[in-house]
């Protein structure tokens, strides 16, 4: 090959080479530049007051503002991790039962395990301080923690945490004392201490100078919220250290649940409660259950109203605070326009459920419902509502509406024996179609050591012996 040739393919080469290695250090320093100006732009934090325990929830900041509340509004994540482990601390005549619902579907159709009591009935032992030997197979230690525990409980945080895993969500719901008292003085009507009132006034005229705190079921008319959440229920408005036990139990509540809902604003609390376990609108979407008509409401006069504030004075100064703290998470986490916007969709959603589920579209009179396993449990004064059915609804339509309108105690017993199988074989009767678990509410009465019969008072509870009556003389309301 002439030289000549040979010298320029070599220069030529030397040139591609050059060049090639200009282009890639070109590129390289432009990709650094990039980085470091981007690194070097400040970045946008936004700033919340600190907040309580129970007021945490997953969000991601935003920096629009709603004009309503002159607040920032925090944008849902929804790529959350749906909360399965809760503790909701059923309380009474507050509309628990709805949300008791939306537990058991949630539950049912994502196979979790629910802590029932030792026998089958819907209530943890309740009026006495929860134990977890109440539920059902604790004693096994090797079996796995549950799931969810729901049912009426008087509240014990450290036996509670023996069943439950530690990252469970705690959360219970208030109602104003006033309107609480007067649904259970309905519905439990026929209890001995408001047995002889003719109503919740006639209660507090005439009744409540004989009530005492060793009667039996005391404790429905007295502080029952406090009572619920463990708190002793005996103070008044003129009790000394009635200060120190509010602080206490308000302290306590805060410390030990993540969110506290309020009945008079139901739907704004099932929002809360949805983006709080991270589940879909369809989950969380429930109808009134455990409602009385209204014809069987009483309106309460200021009067007696300021002396139920005075009388259950520690539930009306929880009320008072949560109450108030509920809003200040509304505003926190959504603001209330968004609110208002979500709520829409809620109530919209329960229409067109209402729409396609139930005949006639609403609640009627238990007297209208003849299917066992749709008609409400009737106690006391209260007439119960229940839904019928659409009859034109597919199978698989027809199952979903079902587990909706179901009463409680009906769907209690249908998951205790698909829960719990071995056990309650022995007192279930199927109806024809195997929907229904019936439950005979009259059990067999107790024989004593002479096999007697053990004599009930009218309330259908066995008489204590002597020596386990309370010292303290039961003066009832005359």
């Amino acid at each position: 090959m002439p030289s000549s040739l040979w010298l320029r393919r070599c220069l030529h080469a030397r040139k591609r080479r050059f060049l090639t290695t200009m282009v890639t250090l070109l590129t390289t320093c432009i990709v650094l530049q990039s980085l470091s100006t981007y690194n070097s732009r400040p970045v946008l934090k936004e700033t919340y007051p600190p907040v309580r325990n129970f007021w945490e929830i997953q969000v991601r900041p935003s920096p629009t503002k709603d004009k309503s509340s002159n607040v920032r509004v925090p944008t849902m994540d929804y790529n959350c991790t749906p909360k399965t482990h809760l503790v909701f601390l059923k309380t009474h005549k507050t509309g628990s039962s709805t949300i008791l619902n939306i537990l058991y579907r949630y539950g049912e159709k994502n196979n979790l395990k629910f802590a029932f009591p030792n026998y089958r009935f819907n209530q943890l032992s309740y009026p006495r301080l929860f134990k977890a030997k109440m539920v059902y197979k604790y004693a096994n230690k090797s079996l796995p923690k549950l799931d969810i525990i729901c049912n009426h409980m008087r509240f014990n945080k450290s036996e509670v945490e023996k069943i439950m895993p530690a990252d469970s969500f705690y959360f219970s719901i208030l109602r104003h004392p006033a309107t609480m008292l007067e649904s259970i003085f309905s519905y439990y009507k026929s209890f001995s201490i408001f047995k002889t009132s003719k109503n919740l006034g006639d209660f507090f005229n005439d009744s409540l100078s004989n009530y005492s705190t060793a009667a039996f079921h005391n404790n429905y008319a007295h502080n029952n919220l406090a009572f619920d959440f463990g708190f002793n229920n005996t103070l008044t408005a003129d009790s000394k250290d009635l200060e120190e036990n509010v602080s206490k139990a308000i302290k306590s509540i805060e410390q030990n649940f993540h969110l506290i809902l309020i009945n008079e604003h139901f739907d704004e609390s099932i929002i809360l409660l949805k983006h709080a376990l991270c589940w879909s609108l369809e989950e969380v979407v429930s109808f009134k259950l455990n409602s009385r008509t209204n014809k069987t409401r009483r309106s309460i006069s200021p009067e007696t109203m300021e002396k139920v504030k005075l009388w259950n004075v520690l539930d009306w100064r929880l009320y008072q605070h949560f109450n108030d703290t509920f809003w200040h998470k509304v505003d926190t986490v959504f603001g209330r326009e968004e609110m208002k916007r979500q709520v829409s969709q809620l109530r919209e959603l329960r229409a067109k459920k209402a729409s396609e589920c139930l005949k006639d579209g609403q609640a009627v009179n238990p007297s209208k419902i003849k299917d066992v396993m749709l008609k409400p449990f009737q106690y006391g004064q209260a007439v119960i509502e229940g839904y019928l059915l659409n009859p034109q609804l597919s199978n698989h339509s027809r199952d979903q509406c079902l587990r909706l309108i179901m009463p409680e105690l009906q769907y209690t017993y249908y998951l205790y024996d698909q829960q719990v199988p071995k056990k309650s074989i022995k007192d279930k009767k199927l109806i024809k179609d195997k929907r229904l678990i019936k439950y005979k509410h009259n059990k067999p009465q107790q024989k004593d050591k002479h096999n007697k019969p053990q004599q009930k008072d009218k309330d259908n509870k066995p008489q204590q012996k002597e020596k386990d009556k309370p010292q303290q003389k039961v003066n009832r309301p005359a």
